[in-house]
């Protein structure tokens, strides 16, 4: 059962990588994508997983073990830089890693450098087509749960402490994160096409990002004070603040 193999896996490697991903994010203060964002998405590819499986989508041992490896190596690259293109700094740390386990062949580990690499392409070049073994490419599965990542009241956390690092404009930011929540979605739509009930579990959760950010756009239309501490805009000042000015986990906050 594919329960059984998700626990074997996890007992064989999910220790290991939380703490190698623990010790790199101590270098770097980035609460919105350190280890626990990717033990956050790992719990999301294992929703994903057991979805799939029970919709007749089948998945070996050998898949669950790339997975989880690329999970949490997508977005260690953010404690180099902060560029977009952060996943091939991902691809050559998790490089690095890998060879620690010489019994790995080029054929287990290539395609997780690949997804791992491309995670973050939101245009979805390559995955969307009406191939069904798509479903359960390693990418696929990869970049959905993580995007999963990003709606919720943790996506908006998100979204806000990446953009200020890659220095958007504040007027600028709305726009810019629902487009790129809008490409998100559209992809949970295709790849769970069949699975209403999930898809209708995380819209909820995508319509409070798009929300929030959309309300945030009418405040800074409003020519509203930018550091009002009122609205979607109080809680971003109070998430830069707190968060990258006095290192305070954004979990911690009354937010």
């Amino acid at each position: 059962m594919l329960n059984n193999t998700i626990k074997e896996v996890e007992n064989k490697w999910l220790q290991i990588l939380y703490e190698y991903l623990k010790a790199e994010f101590k270098k770097t203060w980035l609460p919105s994508h350190d280890e626990t964002h990717h033990y956050r998405v790992w719990q999301y590819c294992k929703e994903m997983l057991i979805y799939l499986n029970e919709y007749g989508y089948p998945f070996s041992r050998h898949i669950v073990e790339q997975l989880i490896i690329a999970v949490f190596f997508h977005d260690l690259g953010l404690t180099r830089t902060y560029d977009s293109s952060h996943g091939r700094v991902s691809r050559d740390l998790c490089t690095q890693f890998l060879k620690n386990f010489p019994d790995l062949g080029k054929n287990f580990i290539n395609p997780i450098l690949t997804a791992i690499e491309r995670h973050d392409d939101k245009s979805y070049i390559g995955l969307k087509s009406d191939d069904r073994l798509i479903k359960t490419d390693l990418h696929s599965i990869l970049a959905l749960s993580d995007d999963l990542d990003a709606f919720g009241p943790v996506g908006v956390y998100r979204y806000i402490e990446i953009y200020n690092l890659r220095k958007i404009k504040i007027q600028e930011m709305p726009s810019q994160i629902n487009e790129n929540l809008n490409n998100r979605f559209s992809f949970l739509l295709w790849l769970c096409s069949d699975m209403e009930d999930m898809i209708q579990k995380h819209k909820k959760r995508f319509r409070y990002t798009v929300n929030f950010f959309e309300n945030m756009n009418a405040q800074l239309k409003s020519g509203i004070n930018k550091n009002t501490s009122e609205g979607p805009l109080g809680v971003y000042n109070l998430l830069i603040e707190e968060t990258r000015k006095k290192h305070i986990h954004f979990t911690k906050l009354p937010v």
